[in-house]
């Protein structure tokens, strides 16, 4: 009888054992000296530790393409930099004469224009700023007007603006019809300046 006694306390003591393993593995269990996760917990852990390790390779990732973007940055201001130090004095006058401000005599302007008015059968009036004492330049801007059948005002900008001896382009046109079939188109050149 008494060893049936022990058999039946160590069933039940392997039973209770049994219970408690069988709890812990489908409850979290959290007590001050003893913390065991439950299946559910662990791969919840597991599921949380690849959410970060993912956030990681992406950061990792983008901190490679910062970095490339920064390096070709550098490699483009270093390129800009050596080019411009690189830069010497024929090419500085270059730019300055091919950006300075053309200078007419308004006699000159008046001869070219006007034959090219007379050529096309246009009539032209061109309207200089104040003036200014002799030999001085009188400003800048020089407004044309013509007047004349379309494809005659037509022929007349063609021909100006192909004339290399003029290193102008004609701005801001302005048609309007003033009756008779014919056209009054007005131009701007603003990078110009007259010398009386």
């Amino acid at each position: 009888m008494k060893r049936y006694t022990k058999l039946i306390i160590l069933s039940v003591v392997l039973l209770v054992l049994i219970a408690l393993i069988t709890l812990a593995m489908i409850f979290d269990v959290d007590l001050m000296l003893f913390r065991n996760l439950s299946i559910a917990g662990i791969q919840e852990k597991k599921l949380a530790v690849e959410v970060l390790m993912q956030r990681q390779t992406v950061e990792e990732s983008n901190n490679t393409i910062a970095k490339s973007e920064l390096q070709t940055s550098k490699n483009s201001f270093d390129v800009a930099k050596e080019t411009y130090e690189n830069i010497d004095e024929s090419t500085i006058e270059i730019v300055q004469e091919a950006t300075k401000e053309e200078k007419y005599f308004i006699e000159y302007l008046w001869i070219v224009l006007g034959n090219y008015a007379t050529t096309n059968n246009v009539a032209i009036n061109i309207t200089t700023p104040g003036a200014g004492a002799e030999g001085e330049t009188a400003g800048t801007g020089v407004q044309i007007t013509i007047e004349g059948r379309y494809s005659n005002i037509a022929d007349f900008v063609f021909d100006v603006e192909n004339d290399k001896s003029l290193r102008f382009k004609l701005d801001n046109i302005k048609m309007t019809y003033s009756g008779n079939n014919k056209v009054k188109a007005t131009f701007d050149v603003l990078s110009l300046a007259v010398l009386n």
